[in-house]
């Protein structure tokens, strides 16, 4: 792993364990005020251990990072970060495993300063670790951090094969991390608590009412091969029900051919919740942003590509924040 790659994969790991850190905070579900202080003190302390779990899924091509608990995840292809690479199991070359955030970012986050970083499965004193040795510039030393892990079962990795994205109606870029987290700040600070993204669409020619060549009336309406104009208004809901809206974004999309654009959609999350998904990418002000909304399980995903000049494989970090149709 070179230092341009090192610094990207850190970040990476900064913002999963930030977030999980702050999900972490809050007091957990069934602590009172007649709680005692050690009893609030002990479920606070397992509350955040928990928050902190994670697992990773290794292959050749990818290494997927998933919190147990939250939203957020990143999915990063090996080609991307690291070369030479040798991934080697009896699960058919698939490494399963489980640790705490707080080990994998206390183990990462001096890699910044290496010249070289290499990462391999290890064990010390009879217990497995990732270890990651990093090589310093202009010498000829090296510094060996480890993570503790746990080695999962093939059946423990049911379900973790990429980023869950569902199955989102509306796909679209977003406008940059530092622009979109000013717009929502600036609407919480007006005293909007909760924040409406609406989407719809325009034809900008080949538009045909009644669907294809041939087809019935009530069909939906096709777009073959036209550009259609997206718009994307974001608005701050005041508790009074009165909507201020002070953002408008419209952009251009090619919908494959003789495919009907999906129906128009609005979701409101919390302002709280928003700005949390928004920070999660503050690491990254410079990659482009995209939204992906489910509208039937009311889910809205904020998703960065994290790609090399030249290579089309995007590894993702994904976030997704739970609003509600309206």
């Amino acid at each position: 792993m070179d230092q341009e790659s090192e610094d990207c994969f850190v970040k990476a790991i900064q913002a999963l364990h930030r977030a999980c850190s702050q999900g972490g905070k809050s007091g957990g579900p069934g602590t009172s005020a007649s709680t005692s202080t050690t009893q609030a003190t002990q479920s606070d302390a397992l509350q955040g251990v928990a928050s902190m779990s994670s697992m990773i899924k290794i292959t050749s091509d990818q290494m997927l990072i998933r919190p147990l608990f939250g939203t957020a995840a990143c999915n990063l292809f090996m080609g991307r970060f690291f070369y030479d690479v040798l991934v080697e199991s009896k699960n058919n070359n698939v490494i399963g495993l489980s640790c705490s955030l707080d080990d994998l970012w206390t183990a990462v986050k001096d890699m910044v300063t290496a010249e070289l970083t290499v990462c391999k499965l290890a064990k010390r004193h009879g217990f497995p670790v990732l270890s990651f040795e990093l090589q310093m510039p202009n010498s000829d030393y090296s510094v060996v951090q480890e993570c503790p892990v746990q080695v999962q079962r093939a059946d423990e990795l049911h379900g973790l094969d990429q980023l869950d994205l569902g199955n989102p109606e509306w796909q679209f870029k977003l406008p940059p991390v530092v622009k979109l987290k000013q717009l929502v700040e600036k609407m919480k600070h007006m005293g909007c608590d909760d924040i409406a993204i609406k989407l719809s669409h325009s034809p900008i020619a080949g538009y045909q009412p009644g669907g294809q060549s041939g087809a019935g009336a009530g069909d939906a309406p096709q777009y073959n091969m036209a550009q259609a104009e997206v718009a994307i208004t974001v608005s701050g809901i005041h508790p009074d029900g009165e909507v201020e809206a002070v953002f408008n974004h419209n952009q251009f999309i090619n919908p494959t051919a003789n495919s009907a654009l999906p129906a128009p959609a609005e979701m409101v999350f919390t302002a709280k919740e928003l700005i949390a998904a928004i920070t999660f990418f503050h690491l990254f002000p410079g990659w482009p942003l995209y939204g992906c909304l489910d509208s039937t399980t009311w889910r809205f995903t904020i998703i960065l590509v994290l790609n090399n000049e030249g290579n089309q494989q995007g590894s993702m970090m994904a976030y997704t924040v739970p609003g509600k149709v309206t």
